[in-house]
This record gives structure tokens, sequence and C-alpha cells, in this order.
């Protein structure tokens, strides 16, 4: 029903496989823990990913020369 941009990403956004937890849980009966390690390992890597960037825009604020006139 999407076209194909959304088709190709469906399996990387987090949503799919929160929604696949919720319909592995309610209805089939079965186990959600490949799904939430997904999304585990998903938040893991965008917080690598966030506190690096924060170090290194912290690194470049540090080498600025503040003169105060």
């Amino acid at each position: 029903m999407s076209n194909g941009f959304f088709e190709a990403i469906h399996p990387y956004l987090p949503m799919t496989y929160s929604v696949n937890a919720l319909r592995e849980t309610l209805m089939i009966g079965g186990s959600a823990k490949s799904d939430v390690m997904v999304m585990f390992g998903i938040f893991v890597a965008f917080t690598l990913i966030m506190i690096g960037f924060y170090m290194f825009k912290q690194l470049k604020i540090k080498k600025i020369n503040y003169k105060h006139s």
C-alpha cells in the first residue's frame, strides 16, 4: 500500500519493531524478545552517536579563543 521509498526504509524504523512486538504479545501470544533487542540496539547506537556528536562540539568550543573587549 506504500510507495517504494517507504517500503525500503520500513525495516530500519524503530516503530516497525514496536508494532511487531505489540502484535506478538497481544494477538499471537509469542515472544517480543527479538523486537525488543532490536529496539534496544537502536537506542544504544543513537545514544552513542549523540554522545560522540556533543563531545565533538565541546572540543570545538574549547578550541575557540574567547576575548572580552
